[in-house]
């Protein structure tokens, strides 16, 4: 416990929660992970069974803590809250902290759960009209919407600010809380999604079946009333079709009765759906912090992403909570606090990515030098080592040697050993090299600066953004001879400058996803409610004649898994 709460106070010098009985402190940045909520403070939580498999890393220590920590707590708003936020993000749905930047892997089971419910019929059909005139109405770009992209500016006139958000109000029937569903069951993310199965009952589709029906059982007619005498093979040929007919028209009629089964597909990540201001224009980040976001992160061809995604999956976990009887604004302070920790261990994990090839690359090295081609003087070890990471990827020995090599590694790897490049491109080595050794530099570079990725009493902490030394701006690490200073040794001026800037980068990610939360989260707690009873999204969305689709099928399909982007 003490381990908790020295996190607890190392990540945030902001806003501190008070607990009713018990000593404050700071929670503005405190990991909201855990185990399942105690029923009895939060009435309306369902409780929900941890994954089978034993999950590891920070984000499962963290929960194991939390579990203890929320059940301790005094009766309260701060119970509440974080209660009804881990009953939505089910941080024991993620099996390793490599999952946590991959997928909202907790959050789409709870999505998928609540849409699968029989009793939410009306909420999957609204989805499905939703999505339909999502389609309609949008467009899809050559690329995923960038920060230099707003809806109802410039080029993305055609669509009005806060488009998105009118339509779901539409298709919810003015109801907040039923639209920000409708919004977040896709727009939690912009690439794993889930398949959502649903059933059709439209007049449309009826109709269809009703033709193919005919068609068929027309054809049955006919092979009915063939009294021609067939020879033994036309005869198995005939009794086989009789049987797939027979078949076919069965299944027609189970979908006449019981609707089509269909998938809801989501928007791809180059759709308008996710266009900055589509939710509305208190939606986005400030217009300077995506200049300052270019000025880190962009390049002379492209333009950042605008990962509108966050916004959205921000906005629909505040209005969950609120729907539980979280007070708004803590609501708001937990879903910041969280993207916060998600940050943070998505930084460790990259780091410690990096940080473990370096060592797997070092221990090559030593073990085989010859196999590393060294050429240069043996005595400069740091020099030597890096032109021979150089001749290494040249070399295709990382292929062999490490273990679990990324996507973008294989693909080097497998054209590298086609037929069409019998021939090794070393300047094309050179240039993978130099930038893998940068990034390990980066990884080193953050963990002498940085608060947090180590452990406290046997715990894993996660990283944060608090850099406790360090130039004064990684944009310019030489601005001074006190920022100069910082550069370890033996490091030449180009390579500690690189790296830094390469710093600068995650550091600033931080700055991101909090403003993006924060952005989301505010605009959902001034539109959404807590619910005055145990009144369902069916029941609420029934009250106006129903066009669309039926009942919801089995739980929803998770789509193929991706690599973490």
């Amino acid at each position: 416990m003490t381990a908790v709460l020295f996190f607890l106070l190392l990540m945030s010098p902001a806003s501190a929660i008070q607990f009713q009985g018990a000593k404050s402190f700071d929670m503005d940045s405190a990991p909201i992970v855990g185990a399942a909520p105690a029923a009895e403070s939060c009435p309306s939580c369902v409780a929900y069974k941890p994954a089978p498999e034993s999950p590891t890393g920070r984000i499962a220590q963290a929960s194991q803590a939390l579990e203890t920590l929320v059940k301790n707590m005094p009766e309260g708003e701060n119970k509440k809250g974080l209660q009804s936020y881990l009953r939505i993000v089910r941080p024991t749905s993620y099996l390793s902290d490599r999952e946590v930047a991959g997928s909202n892997r907790g959050l789409q089971a709870f999505l998928d759960e609540k849409m699968a419910r029989p009793q939410n019929a009306c909420l999957m059909s609204a989805a499905v009209n939703f999505y339909e005139e999502v389609e309609k109405v949008s467009r899809s770009r050559a690329a995923r919407p960038n920060l230099d992209q707003t809806a109802g500016e410039g080029e993305n006139r055609y669509l009005k600010a806060g488009w998105l958000w009118e339509l779901a109000l539409k298709h919810a029937h003015q109801d907040a809380n039923a639209a920000m569903t409708l919004i977040g069951m896709c727009g939690h993310d912009d690439r794993m999604q889930s398949i959502y199965p649903y059933r059709d009952k439209s007049a449309k589709t009826r109709d269809e079946l009703m033709e193919k029906r005919q068609r068929l059982k027309s054809e049955q007619r006919d092979l009915l009333n063939d009294v021609s005498v067939p020879s033994d093979p036309e005869r198995q040929r005939r009794d086989d079709r009789a049987k797939e007919l027979r078949e076919s028209i069965a299944e027609l009629d189970q979908h006449l009765q019981n609707g089509q089964p269909r998938d809801l597909m989501c928007p791809d990540d180059f759709r308008d759906f996710f266009l900055a201001g589509s939710l509305g224009v208190d939606a986005d980040i400030p217009v300077a912090l995506k200049e300052k976001i270019k000025t880190v992160q962009g390049e002379a061809s492209r333009v950042p992403p605008s990962k509108s995604y966050h916004v959205y999956g921000a906005a629909l976990m505040v209005c969950q909570m609120v729907e539980d009887g979280v007070a708004p604004d803590k609501a708001e302070q937990i879903e910041v606090l969280a993207s916060r920790l998600y940050r943070g261990i998505r930084v460790c994990q990259v780091s410690s990515d990096l940080l473990q090839k370096k060592e797997s690359l070092r221990k090559a090295y030593l073990a085989d030098q010859k196999g590393f081609l060294p050429s240069l003087d043996e005595g400069d070890f740091e020099k030597t080592f890096r032109e021979s990471v150089r001749r290494y990827v040249m070399l295709e020995l990382d292929c062999q040697r490490l273990k679990n090599p990324s996507a973008w590694d294989r693909k080097f790897c497998e054209t590298y050993k086609s037929e069409s490049f019998q021939y090794r491109d070393p300047e094309y080595a050179k240039r993978k090299a130099a930038h893998l050794l940068m990034r390990m530099d980066t990884a080193t570079l953050y963990n002498q600066w940085y608060a947090g990725g180590g452990e406290v009493a046997g715990i894993k902490v996660p990283c944060s953004d608090i850099r406790l030394t360090g130039p004064s701006d990684l944009m310019k690490p030489d601005a001074s001879w006190l920022d100069r200073a910082k550069k370890p040794v033996r490091w030449s001026d180009e390579r500690y400058v690189n790296a830094a800037k390469h710093l600068a980068t995650w550091d600033i990610d931080f700055e991101w996803t909090k403003a993006q939360h924060r952005a989301g989260a505010e605009f959902a707690k001034k539109r959404c409610r807590k619910r005055a009873g145990p009144e369902s999204d069916d029941r609420r969305l029934c009250r106006a004649p129903d066009e669309g689709a039926g009942l919801p099928s089995a739980a929803p399909k998770a789509p193929p898994s991706e690599g973490i982007r």
